[in-house]
Order: C-alpha cells, then structure tokens, then sequence
C-alpha cells in the first residue's frame, strides 16, 4: 500500500513537473525576446505582468511590459513599433485598430505574438501606465 502510494506520487509530481518545466521554458524564452528589455528613451517601464509557470495548470504563458510616458502616445507607439519593425516582427494587419497593434515572429519554430495597446486592463495597478507591450504565444 505504502509502496503505491509513494509511486503515485512520484508519478504525479513528475507530469507536473514536465508542464511546469515546458511552461517556465516557453516564459523564459519571452523574457529573453529583444521587446522584453529593449529601452526608449522618455518612456518606462513602471511594472512586468507575468504568468506563473508554476502552477499545477499552467496557461499561456506571457510578459507583459507597463509603460508610461509624458510624450503622445502615437509618438510613443511609433518608437516602440519601429523597435519591433528591427527586432522582424511582422504585423497582423487583421488584428489592428484603434488602440491595439499586433504582430508575430516565428523563433526557433513557435510563432509568438507581439500586442502593444493602450487598454490597459492588466496594468490597470501601475501608476502612471499608458501602454502595455504584451509577448505571448500564438
């Protein structure tokens, strides 16, 4: 009895920790992107919104970026839109409007998915945000 039990849990912590693993991998490789830490000059970053990779489930993982600057925000937007331009990301024509951009790049056979917008729902906490930059998956 005590032999299955103690396999059991073997057995359940090693699944766990293979989706922990892939999850934390897949969320390092964004905060490892270039628009994960590329600068601006007069705009900062004010807070990081991350998923958690360590949870028994773990979702889509992503990295978002809170910014704030005192410059327009169309000028803000076309400096951090040129940066992603260098950086190959490719924009999503269909899921452009008012307040959001998007954009893909395929790195190392995953395609990963690139939002800047100023509906600020997740930085809704962080003082002084205007825009976030979002890096998840397609």
């Amino acid at each position: 009895m005590v032999r299955r039990l103690c396999c059991g849990i073997g057995l359940v912590a090693l699944l766990l920790g293979g989706c922990t693993n892939t999850a934390e991998k897949m969320l390092n490789a964004l905060r490892a992107d270039d628009m994960a830490s590329v600068q601006w000059e007069g705009i900062d970053e004010v807070g990081v919104l991350e998923s958690d990779p360590h949870v028994i489930k773990p979702g889509q993982p992503y990295y978002t970026r809170c910014l704030a600057t005192a410059m327009p925000i169309p000028e803000a937007q076309e400096l951090i839109l040129a940066s992603a331009e260098d950086f190959g990301w490719q924009p999503q024509e269909n899921l452009i409007t008012d307040t959001s951009w998007a954009a893909h790049r395929v790195v190392d056979g995953t395609t990963r998915t690139l939002i800047l917008s100023t509906e600020l729902a997740s930085c809704a906490d962080e003082e002084g945000a205007v825009l976030h930059l979002t890096l998840t998956y397609q």
